[in-house]
């Protein structure tokens, strides 16, 4: 097979002077085919995730976000009932009841004068994001009830 391959301005002057001293077919054709040997090994990895694996997986997941945001709503309900009125209606104002696609912890960060992990406890900063995101969705929802429970 036969393919044009453009470089950029930048790596064709580079090459000029080294252009007789390079085989360009064969530096070419060994890239790709350490390329090709990449991009067929995580096919055949993922192809091998079905199954029990996979919905084992999926439960971990989702018990894994679960619990973190239970702990969310938790410290978000305790937040709650110690904040202000002014500071709960501005945090249910701008992180619940705003649509918009920031993520959830970007959307407490925004709308919290004071670092929203502290005022969680602390203990959400460490793990993942998805950690994180389920724990702030929780906060958010702590925070709601209360708000909804006082009108």
């Amino acid at each position: 097979m036969k393919v044009t391959l453009y470089l950029p301005d930048e790596i064709a002057d580079r090459l000029g002077p080294f252009r007789k001293d390079l085989n360009l077919s064969r530096i070419l054709q060994e890239a790709l085919d350490r390329e090709l040997v990449k991009v067929e090994a995580a096919r055949a990895d993922a192809s091998g995730l079905e199954g029990a694996d996979l919905e084992r997986l999926q439960k971990e997941k989702a018990e894994f976000e679960q619990y973190w945001e239970d702990v969310g709503m938790k410290r978000g309900m305790e937040w709650a009932l110690k904040a202000g009125y002014e500071d709960l209606q501005h945090v249910h104002e701008e992180a619940v009841t705003r649509p918009d696609d920031e993520s959830m912890v970007t959307r407490l960060e925004r709308s919290m004068w004071i670092d929203w992990y502290t005022l969680a406890g602390g203990e959400i900063r460490s793990y993942s994001f998805e950690a994180e995101e389920a724990a702030a969705r929780g906060f958010a929802r702590g925070v709601s009830l209360v708000k909804g429970r006082i009108g």
